[in-house]
């Protein structure tokens, strides 16, 4: 009789775990030895399948896990120990894409993904890249402080010269100010004093006054305008000398 030989269309997962086949080991591309634990998911291709069993007589998986375990390993021996540290998702990318080749091209089937779930490497690396992470972490804190301070100085600075600007401003315009009424007062005393003059000398010219008599004059005038705050007089003293003298 005739028997039909089934191959399933659900997707299939091949893992390399310590309860399922065993991890991987290998090495990286720097030499380190290399641990890997990791699995992929995979469907059969239904136009391959005739020529698979013919190829394989059933024990296609078996040659699966074989083919993977090589094409894994050897892709890991292109990628250092610490992209293993830091891009884990980027290597998978790149085992995925080499899987597919291999499965795509002569074992009849198409990787769907593939994920790695761990990765050993020894003690004293993965302590370095443990005090190297953290030393590039302070770094970059550090040099977000110093930015920072920057930013602060920088704004200290630009409120220093602002408050200078007004002190200036402020002492200029209070400088200005000053000369100004100082300014005025002259001139006023100027014109007070030349008004003055100019009208003593028209009251001399109109009374026919001589210098001594306007002096003369002068002096009373001045003692009848502070005899209200004066407490001493002055008697048997000649104004004009007295005035000369001054």
């Amino acid at each position: 009789g005739h028997t039909f030989i089934k191959f399933p269309r659900v997707i299939q997962t091949i893992e390399f775990t310590p309860s399922r086949r065993g991890l991987l080991h290998t090495r990286t591309a720097d030499g380190l030895p290399l641990t890997l634990g990791l699995s992929f998911q995979f469907r059969y291709l239904p136009a391959r399948l005739y020529q698979l069993y013919l190829d394989y007589q059933g024990e296609e998986e078996l040659v699966y896990v074989n083919n993977a375990r090589a094409v894994i390993s050897n892709t890991a021996c292109n990628f250092s120990a610490y992209t293993f540290f830091n891009d884990k998702q980027g290597i998978a990318a790149a085992m995925q894409k080499e899987l597919n080749r291999k499965f795509g091209d002569s074992l009849g089937a198409y990787v769907e993904a593939l994920q790695i779930s761990n990765v050993e490497l020894p003690d004293v690396f993965q302590e370095a890249i443990v005090t190297s992470i953290s030393t590039k972490q302070n770094i970059t804190r550090s040099q977000r402080y110093l930015e920072n301070m920057q930013v602060t100085f920088a704004q200290r600075v630009m409120v220093a010269e602002q408050e200078l600007t007004q002190t200036v401003a402020i002492a200029n315009g209070t400088a200005k100010s000053r000369l100004e009424a100082a300014a005025a007062s002259a001139t006023i005393t100027a014109q007070t004093v030349s008004a003055e003059m100019v009208a003593f000398l028209n009251l001399s010219q109109a009374l026919g006054m001589t210098p001594s008599q306007t002096l003369d004059y002068l002096w009373w005038d001045e003692l009848e305008a502070g005899k209200d705050t004066a407490k001493d007089f002055l008697v048997g003293i000649n104004p004009a000398a007295f005035v000369n003298q001054k």
